[in-house]
C-alpha cells in the first residue's frame, strides 16, 4: 500500500478577467453548498441565506484566482495541446489530504467550469 497519485487539469480558454467576470455574474443559490462540499470547500452556515451566497461567491473568486496562479507555483504545470489550448494541471500524491495546496481550488472551478472556463 502506497500513497495515491491525483490529478485535476483544466482547459483555460479565457483571461483571467474574463473568467473572475464570469464567476462574479454566476447565478449562486445555497443549493451550491454542496458542490463547495463536493471540492472540500466548508462554510459555518448559521441559515442565513445571502450571507452564504456571498461566503461562497468570495470563495469562488478566490478559486479562480489561485487557478490562474498555476504558473507561479511549484505544486502546478501548464502545458499546450495543438499549439493554442492551454491547461492548467495541480495534484501529487496523496495519504488522504489534499495533494497540493490549490488542490480544492481547482476542484471547485472544475464544478463549475462550464459556466467560467469555457
Amino acid at each position: 500500500m502506497g500513497a495515491d497519485f491525483f490529478l485535476c487539469v483544466l482547459e483555460i480558454k479565457h483571461t483571467k478577467s474574463v473568467a473572475l467576470a464570469k464567476a462574479k455574474d454566476l447565478n449562486l443559490t445555497k443549493d451550491d453548498f454542496h458542490t463547495f462540499e463536493d471540492a472540500g470547500i466548508w462554510f459555518d452556515w448559521t441559515g442565513d441565506d445571502a450571507e452564504l451566497v456571498k461566503e461562497m461567491r468570495a470563495r469562488l473568486l478566490e478559486a479562480v484566482e489561485a487557478v490562474y496562479s498555476a504558473t507561479q507555483r511549484r505544486d502546478c504545470s501548464y502545458f499546450y495541446v495543438d499549439g493554442d489550448r492551454v491547461f492548467y494541471a495541480t495534484g501529487g500524491t496523496s495519504w488522504g489530504g489534499e495533494p497540493s495546496d490549490v488542490w480544492d481550488d481547482f476542484l471547485l472551478v472544475q464544478q463549475y467550469s462550464k459556466e467560467i472556463l469555457e
